[in-house]
């Protein structure tokens, strides 16, 4: 395989995974929001659904960090 073939299947890749990763974590945020709505009020939910929050947050900066890589291999 030639390196520039390598370079596009890379840079593809990455930006896949970032789209892959991104998908799923968004419909994943809409969720959480109806479900703070729904248990304003409970502290134990509360909680759970912030741990939730931060992960996703971690698993989208994760997506942008792929996306910015897949960039600059651009």
């Amino acid at each position: 395989m030639s390196e520039e073939k390598f370079d596009y299947l890379r840079t593809h890749l990455l930006g896949t995974i970032a789209h892959e990763v991104r998908s799923p974590a968004g419909v994943a945020w809409s969720a959480l929001t109806e479900l703070e709505a729904s248990l304003v009020g409970d502290p134990e939910h509360q909680r759970m659904l912030l741990i939730a929050r931060r992960s996703l947050r971690r698993l989208l900066r994760f997506a942008d960090r792929l996306s910015m890589a897949a960039e600059l291999e651009r």
